[in-house]
Order: structure tokens, then C-alpha cells, then sequence
């Protein structure tokens, strides 16, 4: 699969002119915890996370103070997001590979991670929620996906068969082009978390059916 299968388009932005106050609305309000930063032409200049708004954000509570009073200190203007957003930002492109996107969200522990195209323009966000929730998809629902996709594009006569995520293909009438592509294009489902079988029947050649658990070669 690619980041482009499961990425959240028209993902929710902020510009750098940005209040605070707005912005924490906007987290807020469209149940987001980070939001890419970009100019006028959509390209990406930052992030703002909660993390970035919550620090230092609350004063000092006097009664907890007791010991120690605290000296109140003069507020001018309010800060903006480009006060307070992160620059050099971990990004990914759509058409990259979604085992290495998720690599990078795990190593690089970020929550979310904007999607630019080739010109730095945001085209979506990658989220651990939004893979959590491709993970998380029932078997009923990768098998009639699956099986849909296999009768639009592949020729034979498809069973599909789904266990955890991992599906397993028998076919009949199929050749062995045809199960090297019913292997590759299941790969493409989301939810699907590996591809156990692609065999076809007495069509195709003996010494060509794949063997249970082997890649189609």
C-alpha cells in the first residue's frame, strides 16, 4: 500500500499569522493534535503540535504559591503560530511506501506526519490513528474488498479467504499471470496485512501454481 491509500486529504492547516487563541480553537475543534503550517501557496513552512501551544501556556496558580509568591509579569501582544511552530518538519509523499511511512511516524515518534507533494505543497496527513484504523478492519470487510477488486481486474474465478489480515487466494480457471496478479493487487487492499496463497487450477501450468506461503515468482 501507498501513503496515498489511507492518507487524510484536505487535511486541517494553519498559517503562520495565526493567533494562539485561533489556533488552540482549531486543534480543538477538529480533533487534531498537530496541524502542517503553510504560506499563501500552500507550502510547508512548519507544524504546530499541542505540545508546542501547552508549554508554558497557563500561569502560575497564587494559591499554590504560597511559599514562593509569584511576581506577575507584564503581556503584550499574543504570540503567533510562527512564534511557536517547529520548523524542519518529517514529511512524506504520497506515493511512498506505507511500511516505511509507518517506520518513520514509530522512529521519529510523531503522531501525525504532513504528506507534500514534489513541490512542498500539503496534499494530506499520515496519522497513527488513521493506520490504527486500517489495522483495526474486520476480516468480513478485506475479504469483500478483495474479492470486489479481483472481479473487476483479474481474470479466474477468485475465493478469497481472510484470517487476522492475512488472506489467502485459491482460484480456478485462472492462469498464472492471473494469480501473480490477484498476489500483487490483494497486497494493495488496505487492512490487508499479508498475502498467504495465489493459486490458480488446472489451467494453469503445475510447475507454475504457487505453493502455500510462497511469492508468486
Amino acid at each position: 500500500m501507498l501513503v496515498r491509500d489511507i492518507m487524510a486529504e484536505d487535511p486541517v492547516t494553519l498559517s503562520p499569522g495565526t493567533t494562539l487563541q485561533e489556533a488552540l480553537r482549531t486543534l480543538s475543534g477538529r480533533k487534531v493534535t498537530a496541524a502542517p503550517v503553510v504560506d499563501a501557496t500552500g507550502m510547508l513552512v512548519g507544524i504546530l503540535s499541542e505540545a508546542d501551544v501547552l508549554e508554558g501556556r497557563l500561569e502560575p496558580d497564587p494559591r499554590a504559591q504560597l511559599v514562593h509568591p509569584v511576581t506577575p509579569v507584564a503581556v503584550h501582544a499574543g504570540p503567533t503560530v510562527a512564534d511557536l511552530m517547529r520548523t524542519g518538519v518529517v514529511t512524506v509523499h504520497p506515493d511512498d511506501d506505507l511500511a516505511e511511512a509507518i517506520a518513520r511516524l514509530v522512529h521519529e515518534r510523531h503522531k501525525s506526519l504532513p504528506v507534500v507533494d514534489l513541490a512542498g505543497r500539503v496534499v494530506g496527513v499520515l496519522s497513527r490513528s488513521e493506520v490504527v484504523r486500517l489495522l483495526a478492519r474486520s476480516d468480513a470487510e478485506i475479504s469483500s474488498a478483495v474479492a470486489d477488486l479481483l472481479a473487476g481486474t483479474v481474470g479466474g474465478d477468485w475465493r478469497v479467504d481472510v484470517r487476522d489480515g492475512v488472506v489467502h487466494l485459491t482460484g480456478s480457471d485462472a492462469t498464472f499471470s492471473d494469480a501473480v496478479a490477484a498476489y500483487l493487487l490483494t497486497g494493495t487492499v488496505p487492512g490487508v496485512l499479508g498475502v498467504d496463497d495465489a493459486r490458480g487450477a488446472s489451467s494453469c501450468d503445475p510447475s507454475d501454481t504457487v505453493a502455500p506461503g510462497e511469492r508468486p515468482r
